[in-house]
């Protein structure tokens, strides 16, 4: 569910899904690292994915496109929504969501980990986890 298109570079296809702000735009990305597809961020002409405790910047990514798309919140325990946007995959096969966090008044885009039970997020060189967090869902 959701369409990507690859891009690199900083660089931000014209319909892309606007998730939030940090001051500026921010967008919704999955990047391949170490063998797993990971959702993130696009954010100030970077991207950014969390992994193994680190904000991993990227170069080559998807950018979700679109604007039929609306945050909801989520607790590890409840079901998923039907409607929810899976955003990658690990190596090992599990699927993995977009999750959104406000930290400060500032929008941050990562992954809902469902075997984890927590929303792991890029942010200033770390990846950050919570368990309060929404979840990316087709309107």
């Amino acid at each position: 569910m959701g369409e990507w298109q690859i891009a690199s570079g900083g660089s931000v296809p014209d319909n892309a899904f606007r998730a939030g702000s940090d001051g500026n735009p921010v967008y919704v990305i999955k990047a391949w690292h170490e063998g797993d597809l990971l959702p993130g961020k696009l954010a100030s002409g970077s991207a950014y994915v969390p992994y193994g405790g680190a904000e991993i910047k990227k170069d080559d990514y998807e950018v979700l496109l679109g604007s039929n798309y609306s945050w909801v919140g989520h607790h590890p325990s409840a079901p998923l929504p039907g409607n929810v946007v899976p955003g990658g995959q690990t190596a090992s096969g599990e699927t993995l969501y977009i999750a959104h966090v406000s930290i400060d008044g500032v929008d941050v885009i990562g992954k809902f980990h469902p075997s984890n039970g927590k929303a792991y997020i890029p942010y200033f060189g770390k990846e950050l986890h919570y368990e309060n967090y929404e979840i990316l869902v087709r309107n």
